[in-house]
């Protein structure tokens, strides 16, 4: 099973990127916008993992205790691998989330070395994935003043969970379950 951890979003705030999607898909029509329901923030992506192996997952995360907490964007607008060739475009978020979702993380990480998980080695860099760019997409420099000038009007959320995901690949795109929730506790 191929799996991945992340925080999910309320109906609420799915409504909001919904419409700042649409925003972005009458500008650009040929990029492949992540849909709202497939909207999440990722903490670990995990990789194929034996079915053997999930629930040692979750025995080692429900150990886990963490806060609940805000989750705001900041808009920014940024691309990887960089803003002259992207690959992938993702909205930054404020400061307070960053630390929050890079805390959550490296609890996360912890726990999961206690049951001889590998890590991804890469750094974690919080952000909110809106779209994949096709390989053969023209992109422009002067398309980055377009994206910029619009007026976001994503509303906040409170993240009270974290959730142990299964992705499949469908050849319509990935169709994301979720295998178990792990509960953050608002009153630490």
């Amino acid at each position: 099973m191929r799996l991945f951890l992340a925080t999910n979003f309320t109906e609420l705030f799915l409504q909001s990127y919904a419409l700042l999607r649409d925003k972005l898909i009458d500008i650009f029509p040929d990029i492949k916008w992540i849909k709202p329901q497939n909207v999440h923030m990722t903490l670990n992506f995990l990789g194929n993992i034996e079915s053997s192996r999930i629930n040692r997952i979750i025995d080692v995360l429900d150990t886990l205790k963490y806060h609940s907490f805000d989750f705001e964007t900041n808009s920014t607008f940024g691309a990887f691998p960089n803003r002259r060739k992207p690959r992938v475009l993702w909205l930054g978020v404020s400061q307070q989330t960053a630390a929050n979702l890079i805390n959550l993380k490296k609890m996360v990480d912890s726990n999961l070395v206690k049951i001889d998980f590998n890590l991804e080695k890469r750094r974690y860099n919080p952000h909110l994935t809106l779209a994949r760019i096709p390989q053969n997409f023209n992109w422009q420099d002067d398309y980055w003043p377009q994206i910029q000038s619009l007026n976001l009007e994503i509303v906040n959320a409170n993240i009270f969970s974290f959730e142990l995901m299964e992705s499949t690949l469908t050849q319509k795109g990935a169709i994301y379950s979720v295998r178990h929730s792990f509960r953050l506790d608002p009153a630490l």
